[in-house]
């Protein structure tokens, strides 16, 4: 595989987009987020953006992720179960197939990661992978019960994101103020409260 593939893969959670999101409020120390009865807590948010800020850098570790990269990760982590949450709901599930044959070729650059922050990457990695495949899979079906045919990938994934949205509409989602703030269902970023350590971990890094 090129270097250029390698990136591909491994920029693949750095580069996730925002996703559309509903709900406010307190949450309870060392929680970043709370969709449905699924709790996403500040030290995974921040196991994985350490893991994805190595791995953009070419593997050198990051002891203290940035503001901007906590904030990425959560997004990726909410996607992540959001997409869990909506194909359980339709009885769709990923191919372990494909999932593990699409994470297999990021293998040699999970590789080069600090060894204590492979595992998060690779969870997050696995995570965005099957949301994708899922989405697809609920789109095309979505598409093809409308009565359309010779449904296109590019089609199936805007309808897919499309039910994603609806069904976050749908469920309680609480993100902690700090990551960011609710306009129009989207998450934007937050003040400066991530500029400092959150986490014992993260506070032994810095």
């Amino acid at each position: 595989m090129t270097r250029s593939g390698r990136t591909t893969k491994l920029s693949l959670i750095a580069a996730a987009t925002a996703l559309a999101l509903t709900g406010c409020g307190s949450l309870h120390p060392g929680v970043a987020a709370v969709v449905g009865s699924h709790t996403i807590s500040d030290q995974k948010v921040d196991d994985v953006a350490r893991a994805v800020c190595s791995a953009n850098s070419g593997g050198a570790a990051a002891p203290m992720p940035s503001r901007h990269a906590r904030q990425l990760a959560l997004q990726v982590l909410l996607e992540n179960e959001l997409a869990h949450q909506l194909a359980q709901e339709k009885g769709v599930t990923a191919s372990k197939a494909q999932v593990s044959r699409a994470v297999a070729q990021a293998d040699q650059g999970i590789a080069q990661l600090p060894a204590d922050q492979r595992d998060d990457f690779r969870e997050a990695l696995t995570g965005a992978q099957e949301s994708q495949l899922v989405l697809l899979d609920i789109g095309r079906k979505s598409l093809e019960s409308q009565g359309k045919t010779k449904v296109t990938q590019e089609q199936a994934q805007a309808e897919g994101n499309r039910l994603l949205n609806t069904y976050t509409n749908k469920i309680d989602v609480k993100v902690d103020p700090r990551y960011g703030s609710f306009k129009d269902n989207t998450l934007t970023p937050g003040g400066k409260g991530l500029s400092v350590a959150v986490s014992p971990r993260a506070a032994d890094g810095e």
